[in-house]
């Protein structure tokens, strides 16, 4: 038996190990962060330019109440709770 919780032990410790690795080598985010609020249907910035190929990667946050955020060319139609940061 204690053969057995050796191995099992050994089993998870190498899985903490790689998983621990691999964690590591994930690339972080190569772009712009940008902070948007919602409230009053509408959003601050109201404006946001960048040049095409740029990643961008906006962060909206609704302030006041349950809000919509739409934009058809990129497929995105996302519903913003209150108080909940949505990427």
């Amino acid at each position: 038996m204690t053969r057995l919780n050796s191995k099992f032990a050994a089993i998870a410790l190498l899985a903490v190990t790689a998983y621990a690795v691999l964690a590591q080598s994930v690339p972080s985010w190569q772009g712009t962060e940008i902070q948007v609020t919602a409230k009053k249907y509408e959003f601050s910035p109201n404006v946001i330019k960048s040049k095409r190929g740029d990643h961008v990667r906006l962060v909206i946050t609704a302030l006041d109440r349950s809000h919509g955020f739409k934009l058809p060319a990129f497929h995105i139609d996302q519903k913003l709770e209150k108080g909940e940061a949505v990427t």
